[in-house]
């Protein structure tokens, strides 16, 4: 009996998803980075990209665990100073 394949490639393709720290809202005045689960992603890195276009550094404030379809996302907050 054959193991069904379909189920392992999905769960490939959401780990892949999952990789890269993104930006999930941010200004002039800070930004909210979440982690990627997974791979080498930097959330100071995409914080730090997010507040230069402002002629600002961004200072790490604290992680927030945040829940988007029942699944829990750590999510870092940043100061842009």
């Amino acid at each position: 009996m054959s193991v069904p394949r379909i189920p392992t490639i999905i769960a490939c393709l959401v780990l892949v998803a999952c990789a890269e720290a993104e930006v999930l809202g941010g200004d002039q005045f800070g930004v909210w980075v979440k982690e990627p689960m997974v791979g080498s992603g930097s959330p100071d890195e995409v914080a730090s990209k997010h507040c230069s276009r402002f002629g600002k550094k961004a200072v790490y404030e604290q992680t927030l665990t945040l829940s988007t379809d029942d699944v829990f996302n750590p999510t870092r907050s940043y100061a842009c100073r």
